[in-house]
């Protein structure tokens, strides 16, 4: 019987013995947390059950001469419609409209254009509050999750881990 491989630990069959897992260390997540690795876990098994993820609407648009240089999101994210009007090195200092604001100032004082807000443009306050600023938050979330599952296989702890992926995809209680 050959070796088995699970992750950075290699088990020899031969050799294997049972190893009691009360012993070994629990990590305590928050609700929302183990509910972001719940739908982790599950868009594992079913990729179609992946959820999409929510509108991010736009902020503003960049014009020089009364053509659209840059579509900025309530995120900050930055579209050119053409890559030579790309401008390098965008801040990155903020989060949601007030990145977006800081980055459609940059981009209009470089090209020698205009901001023209978009209706859709949000608050710091609205966007925080937005669905999409939520699924961000749980995405962090389920990184930071991730990487305490991760720190706990590196520490050969492989039945801590199981037990965490069981409790997370136990029915939660009311």
């Amino acid at each position: 019987m050959s070796d088995i491989t699970i992750g950075p630990l290699r088990l020899d069959p031969a050799t294997a013995r049972p190893i009691s897992a009360a012993n070994l260390p629990m990590i305590k997540l928050d609700e929302r947390t183990t509910e972001a690795l719940k739908r982790f876990k599950d868009s594992l098994d079913d990729p179609a059950a992946r959820p999409s993820p929510p509108a991010d609407p736009l902020y503003a648009t960049v014009k020089v001469g009364g053509r659209v240089v840059a579509s900025l999101s309530n995120s900050g994210v930055a579209s050119f419609p053409r890559s030579a009007d790309a401008i390098p090195g965008l801040t990155s200092d903020g989060i949601g409209p007030e990145l977006a604001a800081a980055r459609a100032a940059q981009i209009a004082q470089a090209l020698g254009g205009t901001v023209e807000m978009a209706p859709t443009a949000l608050s710091q306050t609205q966007w925080t509050a937005s669905p999409y600023a939520r699924s961000l938050q749980d995405s962090s979330r389920g990184e930071q999750a991730l990487a305490q599952l991760s720190a706990l296989l590196d520490a050969g702890s492989h039945a801590g881990i199981q037990r965490q992926l069981q409790q997370a995809a136990e029915p939660m209680t009311p």
